[in-house]
């Protein structure tokens, strides 16, 4: 999965985790997992500031369905 996150909360972030998922129709996960992008990949993400992110979901069943995929901010510390 692979998203451009934009920093619009006026601070500095200096922390953030992102989580993925693949859902099929029926609502049940069929993978996810949860990375953190800063400071793993990045240090710091300015106000206003963009970066690409990218999470891979491994050892997804090529037989499943997929109905949704998601990209969420699980967490996010501002300093």
């Amino acid at each position: 999965l692979t998203a451009t996150v934009t920093n619009n909360t006026g601070s500095t972030i200096t922390g953030m985790e992102l989580r993925g998922a693949i859902v099929d129709s029926d609502g049940s996960l069929v993978r996810d997992r949860t990375v953190v992008v800063i400071p793993a990949r990045q240090t710091v993400l300015e106000p206003d500031e963009a970066m690409n992110v990218r999470v891979l979901i491994e050892k997804v069943d090529p037989d499943s369905e997929r109905g949704h995929i998601s990209l969420e901010v699980t967490a996010l510390r501002v300093g």
